[in-house]
């Protein structure tokens, strides 16, 4: 009764996304082993979670604080979980939907790799929600406004996302014989810098948090693409919305205050 249970979810959620990717499954994808519930957020002292239970992935936003001092930096990590005690399979659609194309345009640089292709996000200034985000108008720029060359990346033509957990196996290319690669479908929203590697080099627009944004009326050379740079600008006080939007049309809204 519980796989037929199961089985009737995923046939809804294939219905729903006729024309705007599929979400698969089946009992014959359960696993034999015994499964643990896997922590989706790898920061500590989480204080604010927000999330969108909609659909068979739980798609949520934290943020390890809800106020922060102008200058100071939020942690916000966004990720996709399997909510069943089963495999389950997604086929994405490509490319992205139109709003996380846009996205990603004020967010990478050259891409979030294969999960932004899955999952978008936007930082803008004010409170907004899936009744108003039309209005908010174009979201903060934490990519620095660099030109630098890009690799091409293939996104995945199928992820199976393992039980009760956000970790993945991606498989890639038209041959579903290639050994598929294991990740994490989670990342850490982030204003992006500059900064001197370990070996010397430039790095251009690295970072793990939310602090600030850039102009993006001016391109900069990558070595001066740091907070010392007149584009850039720390968050002013006020609320700030962490919008996100998986390609299937799912959204989740994270908050925070800057005083």
């Amino acid at each position: 009764m519980r796989n037929r249970a199961i089985a009737s979810l995923l046939v809804v959620a294939v219905l729903i996304g006729a024309g705007a990717g599929y979400l698969l499954g089946s009992a014959n994808e359960r696993t034999v082993t015994t499964t643990k519930t896997t922590t989706l957020f790898s920061t500590t002292e989480v204080t604010t979670t927000y999330q969108d239970e909609g659909t068979l992935l739980l798609l949520q936003v934290s943020l390890n604080a809800s106020s922060i001092q102008s200058g100071e930096a939020v942690f916000a990590e966004i990720g996709l979980m399997n909510r069943f005690g089963m495999n389950l399979s997604v086929i994405p659609p490509y490319p992205a939907n139109p709003t996380i194309a846009s996205w990603n345009g004020y967010d990478y640089l050259c891409g979030g790799g294969a999960f932004s292709t899955m999952v978008g996000y936007a930082l803008f200034e004010g409170h907004y929600d899936a009744n108003n985000l039309t209005s908010a108008g174009n979201p903060l720029r934490l990519a620095p406004p660099v030109a630098i060359p890009c690799a091409l990346f293939l996104p995945p033509a199928l992820t199976i996302f393992l039980p009760h957990s956000n970790e993945t196996w991606d498989y890639y290319g038209p041959n579903p014989q290639l050994a598929p690669l294991k990740a994490q479908a989670a990342i850490n929203a982030s204003t992006g810098v500059s900064f001197t590697n370990s070996l010397g080099g430039t790095v251009c627009g690295g970072g793990n948090s939310l602090y600030g944004y850039w102009n993006s009326g001016q391109m900069i050379s990558c070595e001066g693409a740091t907070t010392s740079s007149p584009l850039f600008h720390y968050f002013s006080p006020g609320e700030y919305t962490l919008a996100v939007e998986a390609a299937w049309g799912q959204q989740a809204f994270g908050y925070f205050g800057v005083t």
